[in-house]
């Protein structure tokens, strides 16, 4: 003879406040622990509003991901000690990397602007620090520029006047990946 199961469903509401002393465990395991107020979760789970749909969870030992592809907001610091990463990169300690475009209204990119000037001349160059190229520069004081561009090899800015005269040179220069 089949053995008989028996199971027995009981829904219940609560109109008070319910108070656990300990842990709030299920079958799947703890889903509170006893000391400091953890919400567990197991395998690829985590914490969701129902309310706006979204949450955190995690489906590797790595990565928190947003649930449902949610923005995330903050109101005052982002702190990232091991750098930030659009795409599949690893930009390493304190840096930014991106497979696609950065855009902002200010970006310092360990930049620098140096001048050289010639008091009495018609050719005058500035060169970037070590490490640098050049983005910009210009020149001034001269009347007649023949040459106002960057070096062949971004290392600085030429200023060719075609008169003698005191030219200031001008250079932008940033660290470039």
């Amino acid at each position: 003879m089949l053995g008989l199961v028996q199971m027995l469903v009981v829904e219940v509401y609560l109109l008070i406040l319910l108070y656990v002393e300990g842990a709030i465990t299920a079958p799947e395991g703890t889903l509170r622990d006893d000391g400091g107020g953890w919400v567990r979760t197991y395998g690829s789970t985590g914490w969701y509003s129902q309310t706006h749909g979204g949450g955190w969870y995690m489906i590797d030992s790595n990565w928190i991901r947003s649930y449902n592809s949610k923005n995330v907001y903050v109101n005052t610091l982002l702190r990232a000690d091991g750098g930030i990463a659009s795409g599949d990169l690893s930009p390493g300690a304190g840096n930014i990397a991106a497979t696609g475009t950065i855009t902002a209204g200010k970006v310092n990119m360990g930049h620098e602007q140096v001048k050289a000037v010639c008091s009495v001349c018609t050719s005058k160059r500035v060169d970037c620090s070590a490490g640098k190229t050049v983005i910009g520069g210009g020149c001034s004081g001269g009347t007649a520029f023949k040459v106002n561009a960057p070096v062949s090899d971004g290392s600085g800015w030429q200023c060719n006047n075609v008169f003698v005269s005191s030219i200031s040179a001008y250079a932008i220069c940033a660290n470039i990946g």
